[in-house]
């Protein structure tokens, strides 16, 4: 047993479950000492939802495309994780797909099919396969965004 479990260790039995006064020093004494590094992995993990929010020409907000408007009618890729999709009443979303998905052996002329489990809506619960490379991806964000360049040469929205 490492002395880190051996500090936390519990006193008594049954629901009893009060922590010794010398478990109690150890375990103050241990988060004193890494302070620091606790404190950097909070601010860390705070910063990082916060790097992806403000890009040009996409909303900073989270949506779902309602597939009763039409469906998915076009989808465009952009560089790495990145798709956008046009819905039948022609607005566009900006998909980033769970890292990683989109890189290796894909092709990106394969068709995408979006599982949404029987609902009519995509949203970040959805699935979305694409049949001829076996592959399946997670939705991370979907945002609103203008019109992607490869469609407008003259769009702001990044394809990254």
């Amino acid at each position: 047993m490492s002395h880190y479990a051996a500090a936390i260790s519990w006193r008594g039995s049954g629901k009893d479950k009060r922590v010794s006064r010398g478990s109690a020093r150890i375990v103050h004494q241990l988060l004193m000492k890494h302070a620091r590094l606790i404190a950097l992995a909070f601010s860390c993990a705070l910063t990082v939802p916060l790097a992806a929010q403000t890009l040009p020409g996409v909303s900073d907000e989270e949506t779902t495309i309602y597939l009763s408007r039409g469906g998915i009618e076009q989808i465009e890729f952009g560089e790495g994780d990145i798709a956008f999709v046009r819905d039948g009443t022609n607005r566009w979303y900006r998909i980033a797909f769970s890292e990683g998905c989109l890189t290796g052996n894909f092709s990106r002329q394969d068709p995408a099919v979006f599982d949404t489990r029987g609902g009519n809506r995509v949203d970040r619960l959805t699935t979305v396969r694409f049949p001829r490379s076996g592959r399946s991806c997670l939705i991370d964000s979907i945002r609103r965004s203008e019109t992607p360049p490869m469609m407008d040469s003259k769009s702001r929205v990044p394809i990254d």
